[in-house]
């Protein structure tokens, strides 16, 4: 199956049906090609929002967010149990940070 995306425009031509005639047609389906309308002045906001969004992401903000993960990690390692149990304090350490 293949799914479009087409404008206001797209739709009143006319020539996706055309085409959807042809494939239902040659290979007995009329399932094969879905038009989705989209409103494309709706699509362009939000475009805007999410670069919105981005800008204000900094990248220090992104690397205290990695770091944060990674000592979720490193706490929870299986392989690193054992050093954790023998070091409780760098285990608490880690914690707290998180």
């Amino acid at each position: 199956m293949l799914n479009l995306i087409k404008t206001e425009e797209e739709q009143k031509d006319g020539a996706l049906a055309r085409i959807q005639k042809k494939m239902v047609k040659n290979y007995d389906r009329e399932d094969m090609l879905k038009c989705i309308p989209t409103i494309w002045h709706e699509v362009v906001k939000m475009k805007g929002r999410v670069q919105d969004v981005l800008a204000t992401l900094s990248n220090k903000r992104v690397r205290d967010e990695k770091l944060i993960d990674f000592k979720k990690q490193v706490v929870s390692n299986r392989s690193l149990k054992e050093y954790f149990k023998n070091n409780p304090q760098e285990k608490e350490v880690l914690q707290n940070d998180i």
